[in-house]
């Protein structure tokens, strides 16, 4: 029989469950760059276009000014979602939905953007980025939720990894 570790495993290799951690990695800079594209296409492509009209004479900024600002974005947000301790090794199931350090690393990673396109003079929808930061919330939220609730159901089915 297998005796539990007393200590939480500081690295990442010492958690015989590293896959659940590199799936949220990996959905959470979806979410970061996910919320930044959905965020152009709702501003721009849809109804709330018609509430929050372009000026006369102005057209869309290019898509590929906000898919390059999505990558940053999720790579910040995984970076910033790595220091508040989300993928951090933990013991077996020990897995929570930590809501307000989510709120707490949105805020962060949305002040280090803006600080980004401060220095930058990158010009970049105000309305877009709102509606990016309001999409980003819920969808980590949602995303931390069903992956915790996922790896679960995996492990109490036998899909041990």
């Amino acid at each position: 029989m297998d005796e539990k570790p007393t200590q939480i495993p500081r690295r990442f290799g010492d958690d015989p469950y590293w896959l659940p951690l590199l799936l949220l990695a990996f959905s959470d800079a979806l979410v970061f760059a996910g919320s930044m594209w959905l965020a152009y296409v709702v501003r721009f492509y849809s109804p709330l276009e018609g509430l929050f009209p372009l000026q006369a004479g102005w057209d869309p900024p290019s898509f590929s000014l906000f898919f390059k600002f999505g990558l940053a974005a999720a790579i910040i947000g995984v970076a910033v979602f790595e220091r508040l301790g989300f993928y951090r090794a933990r013991i077996g199931m020990d897995r929570r939905v930590h809501i307000l350090r989510i709120i707490f690393g949105v805020i962060v990673v949305n002040l280090i953007l803006q600080a980004f396109l401060s220095l930058t003079a990158t010009p970049l929808s105000r309305g877009t980025r709102i509606v990016a930061f309001c999409l980003t919330i819920p969808l980590a939220v949602l995303a931390h939720y069903f992956l915790k609730n996922a790896h679960h159901s995996m492990l109490r089915r036998g899909w041990g990894y």
